[in-house]
């Protein structure tokens, strides 16, 4: 079965369960987690490694050039995908999620966890909002500009600011394979 075939099997069997209201019985709230974990990794991991072979590279212009096109206008997008993985998109009131759709915050809010530590603090380091960014995601904002002085100067606070965030998700993980 070639994956387009695949993908649209999976699609039919979770639109099916989301119409039966039996979602959870397809995909639980741990598989979900590791789901949303795995796209937030897909969107910060590259900049991690990239911005570790900068560094490696004592950020030689050649190898600069080539990571700055990459990332050229996407800082924005990469933390507004970002966001939407973590509250949604903004939705009308009384709108629920397909299971493809879920965000961490309906899974939190689910299972009654908002007062978990770990959760306050993934909504600190990725708020809702682009006013009150912190340092480790304007690092994006300036990759995508081609800011040069800037990456250079704090590419170790995004890295600082990814591991914690990862670690984060970690432990809010395990929270949740615990309610099981």
């Amino acid at each position: 079965m070639d994956e387009e075939n695949r993908r649209n099997r999976l699609n039919r069997i979770l639109y099916k369960a989301h119409e039966d209201k039996e979602w959870e019985k397809v995909v639980p709230p741990p598989t979900e987690i590791r789901v949303l974990k795995h796209r937030l990794n897909h969107i910060f991991l590259p900049v991690d490694i990239d911005l570790q072979g900068l560094r490696e590279t004592d950020f030689k212009e050649a190898y600069w050039k080539e990571v700055a096109s990459e990332y050229k206008g996407r800082g924005l997008q990469l933390i507004k995908d970002a966001q939407s993985i973590i509250y949604g998109d903004n939705v009308d009131e009384g709108y629920e999620h397909t299971v493809e759709e879920r965000n961490l915050n309906e899974i939190i809010t689910k299972l009654k966890l908002e007062e978990l530590e770990s959760w306050k603090k993934i909504k600190e380091m990725l708020p809702p909002t682009l006013e009150t960014l912190p340092n480790g995601l304007l690092l994006l904002l300036e990759l995508s500009k081609g800011n040069k002085v800037f990456v250079k100067k704090n590419c170790e606070i995004f890295q600082y600011w990814y591991k914690e965030f990862d670690e984060l998700l970690d432990t809010i993980q395990r929270r949740v394979d615990s309610t099981k």
